[in-house]
């Protein structure tokens, strides 16, 4: 069997499993959960699509899901940074596969958490940028 995960990180993220032999650590395993989230693409085809400025057609994905064993997910769920990720709302445990299905991705990342290195939209840049007039009036005053 399979466990899904589902990521609405910008980049991919290899979590290092390791062992000390002998006093020296070895990488014993890492296991990879994609990202791509909010980044466009001119190639994947998956996601919302736009045009950028020449026409062509931009595809920006909700989040990816990645498939990955039994095994691998018992070796993560007692990983520290793996679980802070979960916990913050950036990864996501799914109990099926949903990883052609962008509507469904985009409705469960709706719910979810999003890493500051996506790029800015019209809706996230009203959401970020808060500008008051309060900072620019003091310094004016100052100068004058």
């Amino acid at each position: 069997m399979s466990v899904f995960v589902l990521s609405t990180m910008t980049q991919s993220v290899g979590y290092a499993v390791w062992e000390t032999v002998d006093g020296v650590p070895i990488q014993r395993n890492k296991i990879m959960i994609h990202g791509g989230a909010g980044i466009p693409s001119l190639k994947s085809g998956f996601g919302d699509m736009i045009q950028n400025a020449e026409g062509q057609p931009l595809w920006t994905a909700a989040g990816l899901v990645t498939t990955i064993s039994d095994g691998d997910y018992e070796t993560l769920k007692d990983h520290k940074v793996f679980k802070q990720h979960l916990q913050d709302g950036l990864l996501k445990v799914l109990s099926k596969n949903i990883s052609e299905n962008h509507k469904e991705i985009k409705k469960v990342a709706a719910d979810m958490s999003h890493d500051s290195f996506q790029v800015l939209t019209p809706k996230t840049l009203k959401m970020r940028v808060k500008v008051t007039t309060d900072m620019v009036d003091k310094e004016q005053q100052f100068r004058m």
